[in-house]
């Protein structure tokens, strides 16, 4: 393709894919289906990119309507007619109407998806990193303890996968007991995370040195609420590496948390900070000496492949990324014509350019929703 292509289109798709196994998280998240808006941007010469906005009104306040709402409304006319090339001038429209975090992260890497597509290379090559097969962690539900465990070893015989993300709940001694069981039944190369889902408070926070101790444990996320994060402080040894996940909603956040001395590493979320401001978080965290795990917001394929490509760019940690939520979908439940495969536990990125697949339109039209 030559020339200088305008682009001409912004989509914003809604869609819904069922899960086999909900989900909880928190004090008050939970979902039975992934409600996602697929967003496609395509040119003037008929090129195009495509990225999935992944809401979560319990986090983010966004729905899959305010979503929708807010590419067709406000951020579509800010783009259309304009060159795609010019994306740090784009992303700066776009941040004139402030939040709506996962919105505004699909729209820039759709748009970056279309520059790779349009240059022939894969998103990684792209972005300067390299296609390598992206290992993954697979986040056990919040089940019985029994249940929990079975969940790995099938994981684990299935698909390869050797890493776990626990969620944990406040509760110190089944917490405990979650660990001491995969660790007695599991394999004993499996790496183990621990997402303590803001429910430590400063009151029993004190207890999490001794769910974890002796459990080997790469690191420990967000065990403390939002306004709690400076309680990570070397006062409170919890005995693994701390990692700051739902704070780092923007680069100025991620300068607040490498200032805490008891945060070692920082989780970029592709689908709430997009490329942008991804690359930004990637360069503090380095300055400061801080690690970067990439992590989930509940992808579907088309997400885990995104996500994977910047997986290759930014992540600096040895822990395997967190996407893995894809294989909870129910059987065929996917909008992608290529659908996703794991390789001994690994997402094989694509030798084809942008995030190497696309969307099988039948398939959008048996998931397509209306906002």
């Amino acid at each position: 393709m030559g020339g200088r292509a305008s682009i001409e289109r912004v989509e914003s798709l809604p869609f819904s894919l069922p899960l086999a196994q909900a989900s909880r998280w928190g004090r008050w998240g939970a979902r039975s289906a992934q409600d996602h808006v697929l967003v496609r941007i395509t040119d003037s010469d008929g090129a195009h990119g495509i990225a999935e906005a992944t809401p979560r009104p319990t986090i983010y306040g966004e729905t899959q309507r305010s979503v929708h709402s807010a590419i067709e409304d406000l951020y579509a006319p800010m783009l259309v007619g304009r060159d795609p090339h010019h994306r740090l001038d784009l992303l700066d429209r776009l941040r004139s109407v402030p939040w709506n975090l996962t919105a505004r992260s699909a729209l820039d890497i759709a748009l970056n998806d279309l520059l790779a597509r349009r240059s022939g290379v894969p998103l990684a090559e792209f972005l300067g990193g390299a296609s390598a097969p992206v290992p993954i962690t697979y986040m056990l539900s919040v089940r019985s303890i029994d249940e929990t465990v079975e969940e790995a070893q099938r994981t684990a015989a299935t698909h390869g996968v050797r890493s776990f993300k626990v969620k944990l709940g406040g509760d110190a001694r089944k917490d405990r007991e979650v660990l001491e069981a995969l660790r007695t039944h599991g394999d004993d190369g499996w790496t183990l995370i621990v997402d303590g889902n803001e429910l430590y408070t400063a009151e029993t926070l004190h207890a999490l040195p001794g769910v974890l101790s002796g459990m080997r444990v790469a690191l420990v996320e967000d065990p403390y609420g939002r306004a709690g994060l400076r309680l990570s402080r070397p006062a409170i040894d919890l005995g693994a590496p701390v990692m700051a996940d739902e704070h780092i909603t923007s680069p100025e956040a991620a300068l607040v948390a490498v200032a805490d001395p008891g945060v070692s590493t920082l989780c970029i979320k592709p689908p709430r900070t997009g490329v942008a401001d991804s690359l930004a978080i990637r360069a503090i965290a380095d300055a400061a000496g801080a690690s970067i795990w990439i992590g989930s917001q509940g992808v579907s394929q088309i997400g885990a492949y995104a996500s994977a490509h910047l997986a290759a760019v930014l992540s600096t940690s040895a822990v395997p990324a967190d996407l893995g939520t894809f294989l909870r979908q129910e059987a065929g439940a996917t909008i992608l014509d290529t659908p996703l495969e794991l390789i001994d536990g690994c997402i094989p990125l694509p030798e084809g350019p942008g995030i190497g697949v696309d969307v099988d339109a039948a398939a959008l039209d048996r998931f397509g929703v209306d906002a």
